[in-house]
């Protein structure tokens, strides 16, 4: 099947159409290029200005690494033989949320002296200053919870400092207490800077409270991947400040971490200390039962030869003399959780109990001192999250109790077996002497204790040495320092007023082409009158040109668009059935006052003088408001048409003059205005004069009124041959057009036209910038005006700005 290639002519003029708008509505926009970039200067130059009196402010970041907290432990130290000690790690985003608490923000803020805020006054902006950077700081005395915000103006020459605050000045010395706002103050001498004595700046003195909480939301603290390296950061205008909050912010982390561990070895040193001097008795007792044995019984040594025999006997007694140990261990650690209360720590566990057992510990401790900190910081027992945490206590003691019964359950049955063993395997030495039996029993007691008081003191040193050693539980990787300024970053500023800065134009462009309700271009004529012919475009005149001066037969663009419009004209005359012998009567009217109906009248008559043989008479029918004596440079007065309506013996040739400009055209003015113009021009009088006139001229031309304003023109215009109707680009409503197509169609209006006057070259179809030098080998050539560079690139892409 074969495809058919023969495009059609109606979708390419569509297309053509599409294509032509598009390059209007772009032209449009670039027409205006002087308004986008006076907004876009305008718009970078608020936002330097706007940039140049903010405040710049930097980031500061301290990169620390968070210890393994489980080494550190005291109490773990317990357990360091036992195989079955785990590395515990903390939470990363516990430490994270400590280190953002409100208690050790709050010491950082006291430390530091940070309620109270230093500013120097600069000519462009207000900086901070930090106070190793004044000679003299001050010191509030009042409680924190009767501080008041007070603002300072300082002016010193040490020892004498002058201070303003609103309409309060007072005059005072270095360490002499003042009372502003119903506080007392009083400046001291900054140790780290003794350099200046005279200066001045202003101090803003403040509650902690809010400063606390604007710190604890401003640090940052971001972690990376897989690691306890923690990057804490903090924004500021006084990077010396931040520098500084941040340092002593790890300083008193550290220092809280270690206060926390010396609790923690404290507790464990205390509880080895208890089961020393518990040992130390027990095992005083188990050696004195063993004198009194051997004395009693006259034993000195048990016989060497059973050695051999009981072997296998001895290795099962080593088995159960530590099942015993462990047994030992774990009723002693369970009676001594038991009997804790809620406020004491526990040491780790010493029974071996297993993993479990040592997290129940940690977790137990945790939130014991948390409780701690909680009553230590002024709440009470009934206080919600005390019991809350009470409860948690509670719950985890009762956790660990289960833990090491378990744990004794498994021992004991375990004991249970290899005591069936160990009773199978002496069978054969049952001839035993008893006092074998109760030696060996009394020496395993005797071992028991000695191998847990060796233990204690062990441990006892070893929690010793780990509590003086007890090192920071941060360390410092990258000390603080400072980038910047991350505000305002001023490119993201010229961004957006340069954004702005065309974005509004075209907003605004797009709107008023939204909204204008004006005819500007022949696009916009053609759309509304229904396909009535357009004989012409009349450029807009110069501005030092006098619109009162009729065209001449020069080669302007004026004179060639009204040349355009006659041709055009006698076109649309062609056509019509008519009297030939007569002549040819235009009427040039319009919607409104203003269009420019007398100058097309005036000037299109002295077009049609240029006509060789053809005599032109205009007549000024708009005889409300008369204009063509303006053109001839007469008086408003001068007798004309209203004149010959009114005296009916008059000869109209009395009355009729040439043109000045142009001995081949008459006009009829149009005399004085009269009280009844309506029916002078409905009167039989100027019926006959039009028909007087058609026998001795070839055009009559007639400026009568505006359509919309007054019905005189509906009256005569019957007379015409053909209805020129002037329409004037940027001054014509649009709405007003549909009032002569209606007059057409219901008879009251002849051969509707239209001209466009006034259109600049922007709406222009036609290069009116141009001279129109029609040589033809007679001498002269076209010659085009310099376009601007924009033009001439823009018309390189298809884009003319004049459409």
């Amino acid at each position: 099947m074969k495809t058919n290639n023969i495009q059609n002519p109606f979708l390419e003029e569509s297309s053509f159409e599409r294509t032509a708008k598009l390059r209007e509505s772009i032209a449009a926009y670039i027409r205006r290029w002087p308004i986008f970039l006076i907004s876009i200067l305008f718009f970078l130059f608020v936002a330097w200005l706007y940039t140049r009196y903010l405040t710049p402010v930097y980031e500061s970041k301290i990169k620390v690494l968070i210890k393994d907290s489980s080494k550190e432990l005291g109490a773990n130290m317990l357990l360091s033989n036992s195989g079955a000690q785990r590395a515990m790690f903390s939470s990363l985003n516990d430490e994270v949320e400590i280190i953002k608490s409100y208690q050790l923000v709050q010491k950082v803020v006291n430390n530091l002296d940070l309620s109270n805020t230093y500013i120097k006054r600069g000519k462009v902006i207000d900086v901070e200053v930090y106070k190793n950077e004044l000679p003299i700081l001050l010191k509030n005395f009042t409680p924190d919870s009767l501080i008041r915000t007070t603002s300072m103006e300082i002016e010193y020459n040490l020892p004498k400092i002058k201070i303003t605050s609103g309409d309060v000045t007072i005059d005072t010395e270095l360490n002499q207490a003042f009372k502003i706002n119903k506080q007392s103050f009083s400046f001291y001498n900054n140790p780290h800077n003794n350099h200046s004595t005279v200066g001045s700046f202003t101090v803003i003195s403040a509650p902690s409270n809010s400063l606390i909480n604007r710190l604890k939301n401003g640090i940052s603290i971001d972690s990376e991947y897989y690691s306890n390296v923690i990057t804490i950061s903090l924004d500021g205008a006084n990077t010396n400040k931040t520098e500084a909050i941040l340092a002593e912010l790890v300083r008193v982390y550290n220092q809280d971490a270690k206060k926390d561990k010396s609790l923690e070895f404290e507790k464990t040193e205390e509880f080895i200390e208890e089961r020393i001097a518990i040992l130390n008795r027990e095992l005083s007792g188990v050696e004195g039962e063993k004198e009194t044995f051997q004395q009693s019984n006259d034993i000195a040594n048990l016989p060497s030869e059973i050695v051999g025999s009981i072997e296998k006997k001895d290795q099962l007694e080593s088995q159960l003399l530590q099942l015993d140990t462990q047994l030992s261990l774990a009723n002693t650690y369970k009676s001594y959780v038991n009997n804790q209360s809620l406020s004491e720590v526990l040491p780790s566990d010493i029974s071996n109990s297993g993993g479990n057992t040592n997290s129940a510990v940690s977790t137990y401790n945790q939130l014991v001192m948390e409780r701690n900190n909680l009553i230590a910081n002024g709440a009470t027992s009934n206080h919600p999250i005390v019991k809350n945490l009470e409860a948690s206590i509670s719950s985890a003691k009762q956790n660990i109790l289960t833990n090491i019964s378990k744990h004794q359950e498994v021992l004991r049955s375990t004991r249970r077996d290899l005591t069936s063993q160990l009773t199978s395997a002496s069978g054969f030495k049952r001839q035993a002497p008893t006092f074998e039996r109760i030696a060996r029993d009394i020496d395993r007691q005797q071992q028991i204790k000695e191998s847990l008081y060796l233990l204690l003191l062990e441990k006892r040193e070893e929690a010793a040495i780990s509590k003086a050693i007890t090192e920071d539980k941060i360390k410092i990787i990258n000390p603080p320092s400072s980038t910047g300024p991350v505000s305002p970053i001023k490119s993201r500023y010229y961004f957006g007023a340069l954004a702005l800065g065309l974005l509004l134009p075209l907003a605004g462009i797009y709107i008023k082409e939204l909204l204008k309700n004006k005819i500007e271009t022949r696009d916009d004529l053609e759309e509304l009158i229904n396909g009535k012919p357009i004989v012409g475009e009349i450029p807009r005149i110069n501005t030092k040109q006098d619109k009162y001066v009729a065209v001449r037969g020069d080669l302007s663009s004026l004179s060639e668009a009204f040349r355009i419009m006659r041709t055009n004209l006698e076109f649309v005359i062609s056509k019509i059935q008519r009297d030939t012998s007569k002549a040819v009567v235009i009427l040039v009217t319009s919607s409104i006052k203003g269009e420019g109906k007398t100058f097309i009248s005036m000037n299109y008559a002295h077009t049609l003088g240029q006509l060789e043989g053809k005599k032109t008479i205009i007549i000024g029918s708009d005889i409300r408001n008369p204009q063509l004596h303006k053109f001839e440079s007469l008086e408003k007065n001068i007798p004309g048409l209203t004149d010959y309506l009114y005296h009916e013996n008059d000869d109209v040739e009395q009355y009729i003059h040439t043109s000045k400009a142009d001995n081949k055209i008459d006009i009829l003015f149009s005399g004085r205005i009269p009280p009844n113009p309506t029916e002078m021009l409905m009167s039989l009088r100027f019926e006959n004069l039009i028909k007087e006139l058609q026998e001795k001229y070839d055009y009559i031309v007639i400026d009568s009124a505006p359509l919309v304003l007054v019905s005189d023109t509906y009256h005569i215009s019957n007379l015409a041959d053909v209805t020129l109707y002037v329409t004037r680009s940027e001054y014509t409503p649009k709405n007003v057009l549909r009032v002569p197509l209606e007059a057409e169609e219901k008879n009251r209006l002849n051969h509707l036209t239209f001209v466009l006057n006034d259109i600049s070259t922007a709406h222009s179809g036609y290069a009116y910038g141009y001279k129109y030098n029609y040589g033809y080998g007679y001498g002269y050539g076209l010659k085009n005006r310099k376009r601007p560079f924009h033009e001439r690139l823009l018309s390189s892409f298809g884009i003319n700005l004049k459409k």
